[in-house]
């Protein structure tokens, strides 16, 4: 989806505000124009002293900061891109409320973003344990331990959401990430050996593999409309960014003021928390 950014940089004339000059932004395509600070200038200047060290025609200005592709009126053109800007804004937040509107859908999306922020929360702090315990070849092999075990066992623990309860492979998957990230912290507290901690994330990544295709098998599930499942993918793939970004932050700022075992521990609380979210839907899914 396109984003936009508007922003309005008005300019002061002698009788009042009279312009303003549009800077877009979009990921599809970029244009600056940045033109609306010299036309304050040239206000000034004309206002202060009743000249302007560049000989540039008003209306000149004016084409730079509204080129024709925005719109003609510079007033037009500012009202447009408001508007478009709060339609999308209104389409994303009623999408958004009509799937936290079902208590169902709403306990899945909130236990997908606490997985992902416990889950990147611990990589952080492990690959810090890691360079700490062995220097780079051992943040190496840590992504080998993240990696390999996940490839392999991913064909298979996917078949599980044909099986058996999607619900029930979510919340066993969510408790064992819980009891390995606690079973870590406490090593780690104890000073166990390196080992424990290195086998104890492949676990976690094993057990990593089984949420996302459970997840994805139960959605339509709980939805009510076909709209609903659909506001309901959208969200849930803007709440794993929302987890791929402050995860990471959590974990870096909790490593800033304690150690990598406090890290583990947080990360356990959030892997509970989702746990128990996934233990409240209350439609269970079973295979046909």
């Amino acid at each position: 989806m396109r984003l936009e950014i508007l922003v309005v940089l008005l300019c002061c004339e002698r009788t009042g505000l009279e312009c303003a000059g549009v800077m877009c932004v979009s990921l599809d395509g970029v244009c600056l124009f940045l033109w609306g600070p010299i036309l304050i200038l040239h206000n000034f200047l004309l206002s202060r002293y009743g000249k302007f060290p560049i000989n540039i025609p008003k209306t000149v200005l004016l084409g730079r900061i509204f080129p024709p592709r925005c719109n003609t009126r510079p007033e037009i053109a500012i009202l447009d891109k408001v508007s478009r800007f709060q339609s999308r804004l209104k389409d994303s937040f009623s999408g958004l409320g009509a799937v936290f509107a079902n208590p169902d859908l709403r306990r899945l999306e909130l236990a997908w973003i606490s997985t992902v922020l416990g889950q990147w929360a611990y990589f952080v702090a492990l690959s810090v344990f890691a360079y700490e315990e062995g220097g780079a070849a051992a943040v190496g092999l840590v992504g080998l331990i993240r990696t390999i075990p996940s490839a392999i066992s991913a064909p298979f623990s996917s078949m599980l959401s044909d099986r058996y309860p999607r619900q029930r492979i979510m919340l066993v998957a969510n408790t064992g990430r819980m009891l390995t990230l606690a079973a870590s912290a406490a090593a780690l507290y104890a000073d166990a050996h390196p080992g424990f901690i290195f086998a104890a994330a492949g676990v976690m990544t094993i057990l990593g593999t089984a949420i996302q295709p459970a997840q994805a098998a139960l959605m339509p599930t709980l939805a009510r409309t076909p709209e609903e499942l659909t506001h309901a993918n959208v969200a849930l793939g803007s709440f794993e960014s929302i987890g791929l970004f402050l995860g990471p932050a959590l974990g870096g700022f909790l490593l800033a003021v304690s150690t990598e075992s406090v890290v583990f521990a947080a990360a356990a609380v959030i892997s509970a928390w989702a746990a128990f979210l996934v233990a409240r839907i209350t439609v269970e899914d079973a295979p046909e």
